[in-house]
């Protein structure tokens, strides 16, 4: 099995990776536009006769180290900039 496939699932991990670790929960629409994804990943996976354990775990592997390099990164981003005196000013400008 490919594991880009998994892979196409990075969004759901990222979403749910947040409202765990950043208790940010993200509005229902976001939420619900994840489910196509979800839809396609399962289909796809439905016409992959070649499935293996190994795939699967290394591309969720993936998925996790992603999508935690994004949400820490985040973190760190806010935390700079509340902490520096120019910072203020940028977080009003990114908001």
């Amino acid at each position: 099995m490919s594991t880009s496939l998994w892979q196409a699932s990075e969004p759901v991990v990222s979403a749910a990776l947040t409202a765990v670790f950043l208790k940010q929960y993200l509005p229902i629409p976001v939420y619900l536009s994840l489910l196509p994804v979800i839809g396609g990943v399962g289909l796809a996976s439905l016409k992959e006769l070649s499935f293996t354990w190994l795939a699967f775990g290394t591309a969720m592997m993936s998925n996790v180290a992603s999508a935690s390099r994004g949400i820490l990164s985040k973190g760190t981003l806010i935390s700079d900039l509340l902490y520096t005196r120019s910072g203020m000013l940028e977080l009003l400008l990114l908001c």
